[in-house]
């Protein structure tokens, strides 16, 4: 378990979470990130998804929208994502903490935004998983709000 700081870092690499996204060969799912759209890492998660990786982002419920649906604060992410990456929004509550879970065996889970505030300035932790057992909890948590939020837009949207 490596836990990297992203802020004054022990080197070799402060951000090795960053690479998750961009180094899966088959699956990424993202969750309680918020990525500023000016970051090389919507490009990274676009171009996964490019090349046949099958990526899901679960947008924060930012806003009084209705659950499911994105709101202001997240159409940019959004937008830049869509049609490429699948994107979710979690259902009826704000998640603080993020999780990249990549080809279903490693994750990151933390408290770091994908923003330049949070990887340069702000003291973040999170901690790099690699224990099959947990990363397969982290993504039945995934799947089991992914499948929510697609239920709760639907009757939404009708």
């Amino acid at each position: 378990m490596q836990i990297p700081w992203s802020h004054h870092a022990p080197a070799p690499s402060p951000l090795h979470f960053t690479t998750l996204p961009a180094g899966a060969t088959s699956h990424v799912s993202l969750v309680g990130i918020e990525p500023d759209a000016g970051l090389s890492i919507l490009q990274e998660i676009i171009d996964a998804a490019n090349s046949g990786v099958s990526v899901q982002f679960m947008l924060p419920h930012l806003s009084p929208t209705p659950p499911g649906v994105p709101s202001a604060d997240n159409n940019e992410t959004y937008r830049i994502l869509s049609p490429q990456v699948a994107v979710n929004v979690t259902p009826h509550y704000f998640m603080y903490a993020k999780m990249i879970i990549a080809d279903q065996w490693l994750a990151f889970v933390g408290s770091q935004n994908l923003s330049h505030q949070s990887l340069h300035y702000s003291r973040e932790v999170g901690i790099r998983i690699a224990n099959p057992s947990v990363v397969s909890r982290l993504l039945t948590t995934f799947n089991a709000d992914w499948k929510d939020a697609q239920d709760r837009a639907s009757y939404h949207r009708y």
